[in-house]
This record gives C-alpha cells, sequence and structure tokens, in this order.
C-alpha cells in the first residue's frame, strides 16, 4: 500500500476516535504489551495486502468502540479507582477532575489522595465534607499529613481516632495530648470495631481478641476476613458454616480459599452468579455441593 492510502485510514481511525471522545493516546495504554514483530505486524507496509490493511484499521476501531462503552458505563467510583492506579487519565475524555469532584464519592476520594495527592480538591470540596462522619480520615492522614488543615476533628468519628493513634501516632499524641486510644476503644461499635480491624490489623497485638471476637457478628467477622484473611485464626468458622450469609459471597468473590466453610445450596442464585463471575474455579465445587448454577 502506498504511504497516501495509510495516512488516509490513519485519519480516519483518529478522526472516529475524535468523535467518541477517546484520544488514541490513552487508548494505546490500555492495549496488551506484545512483542516488537507482533506488533508491527498489524501496521500496514508496502508488501501487505489492501485487505489485510483494511481489516487491521476495522480491528483497531473495534476496539475504540469496546473501550469508549465501557467509560461510558462506569460510575465515578470506578472511575475513581481507574484513577488511583492511572493518574495519567486525569481531564481525559470521562476524566474531567471538575466533575469527578461533584459527582465521586468522597470516601474514594479520600483513598485516591493517599496515593495520588496533586488531584487535591479546592478548599470549597472539603469545607462541604465538614460534617461527615464516615471519612476515612486516619488512612489519609497517616500518609499525607499536609490534608490536617482540611479535618474538622469534632466530625471525625470515634473508630478513626482509633485507627489514627496506630497509624499515626505522633498526630494523635499532638491533637488529644491527654487522650489514649484504649478510651475510646471501649466505646466502638461493632461496626467500627470492625473497621479498626479491617484497617489497622496490627492492632491485634495489642487488643484482648478474646473481647473482640465477643463483640463482633459472625457476619462482620466475614467482612474484615474479606480485607485482612489472616485474621481467620481469630474467628470460630462453626458459626457460619451450615449457615447463610449475605456477606458469602463477598468474601468468596475476594477470598475464595475459604470456600470449604460454605454451604452454598444455602446461597441465593444472585450470590452464586457474582461469586462465579469472579472466581468460576468455584463452579464445579458449587455443583458438587448440589446447588445448580
Amino acid at each position: 500500500m502506498d504511504g497516501t492510502k495509510s495516512n488516509g485510514q490513519t485519519q480516519r481511525i483518529s478522526s472516529a476516535a475524535s468523535r467518541k471522545c477517546i484520544n488514541v493516546t490513552i487508548l494505546i495504554r490500555f492495549l496488551p504489551v506484545c512483542p516488537t514483530n507482533h506488533f508491527r505486524s498489524g501496521i500496514p507496509s508496502r508488501t501487505r495486502t489492501r485487505n489485510r490493511s483494511q481489516a487491521n484499521c476495522k480491528k483497531l476501531e473495534a476496539v475504540v468502540v469496546n473501550i469508549n462503552n465501557g467509560i461510558g458505563k462506569m460510575d465515578t467510583w470506578d472511575k475513581l479507582k481507574v484513577l488511583k492506579e492511572h493518574p495519567e487519565l486525569a481531564n481525559t475524555p470521562g476524566y474531567d477532575l471538575n466533575a469527578l469532584y461533584m459527582d465521586g464519592d468522597p470516601v474514594m476520594w479520600f483513598l485516591l489522595l493517599t496515593e495520588q495527592p496533586q488531584f487535591a480538591p479546592p478548599r470549597d470540596w472539603w469545607f462541604k465534607l465538614r460534617h461527615r462522619s464516615d471519612l476515612p480520615w486516619a488512612r489519609l492522614l497517616a500518609v499525607q499529613p499536609q490534608f490536617e488543615g482540611h479535618c474538622h476533628w469534632g466530625s471525625v468519628s470515634r473508630g478513626e481516632l482509633v485507627k489514627l493513634a496506630f497509624l499515626a501516632p505522633e498526630l494523635f499524641a499532638r491533637k488529644f495530648p491527654q487522650g489514649h486510644w484504649h478510651d475510646l476503644y471501649a466505646f466502638l461499635t461493632p461496626i467500627e470495631l470492625a473497621g479498626v480491624l479491617c484497617d489497622v490489623p496490627q492492632a491485634t497485638n495489642v487488643l484482648g481478641m478474646e473481647d473482640v471476637a465477643a463483640r463482633l457478628a459472625p457476619d462482620r467477622w466475614l467482612t474484615v476476613i474479606v480485607s485482612q484473611p489472616q485474621l481467620e485464626k481469630f474467628f470460630d468458622w462453626g458459626m457460619v458454616e451450615k449457615k447463610p450469609s449475605i456477606y458469602w459471597d463477598e468474601l468468596l468473590r475476594h477470598q475464595p480459599q475459604f470456600a470449604s466453610h460454605c454451604d452454598f445450596s444455602l446461597l441465593k442464585n444472585d450470590q452464586i452468579r457474582r461469586i462465579l463471575k469472579k472466581q468460576p474455579q468455584l463452579g464445579k465445587r458449587i455443583k458438587n455441593n448440589g446447588q445448580e448454577i
């Protein structure tokens, strides 16, 4: 193929990408890395036929459309998760920071800022959150203490303060020189206590785990083991074996090694579907357990 036709095809692809609000440069980042010779095989040259060149162009256009459709289906939580791993996407189509400041979940924003502090929202964004008590301040300030000035301490939950005492003890001591985390621990709700175990598993070194085990319901333990599987040694699996739970699918999607403790015949069909979508290798075990899939 001559250079004029090749350039024309490239222009058509770029135009299509523009119409679909996709930057081809961004697209290339999501294409699999291929050996050089294989990559070159997709580039038209004078020694290849026009049909093969056109087929390659159509394939690339199809990939562009598929990625664009995927971005359109993503919610802001998913976009912030992607931005956490790929900060170079900031302010590209679908990742406008101003729009994400308005629509993005503040909790996910906090988690993003732990690794990408350069995306710090404007001051008025922080001000609107001054009465929120569900924000992960401990995780943020432990690694990005420069955001301390935005924190309204009167709204920070007890659970977050206990986490802060473990994750940023110097900051905790400076803000609460007369306080001690154990004074707060005694008043933690089961949800707050589970949150401490999820975010600060090293707290088990100083906590009375018999007391912790008594305070947490079995279902709450499953949520802890999702993020901290090593803590299962403190849990009596007999409390959930042969019993249904709305948290089984969440646990097994992330920690399939605990499938032997689950009676799949007690799970709902939508739970089974969610498990198999993430862990298809469990299909045989589920069938052997007498569950239709």
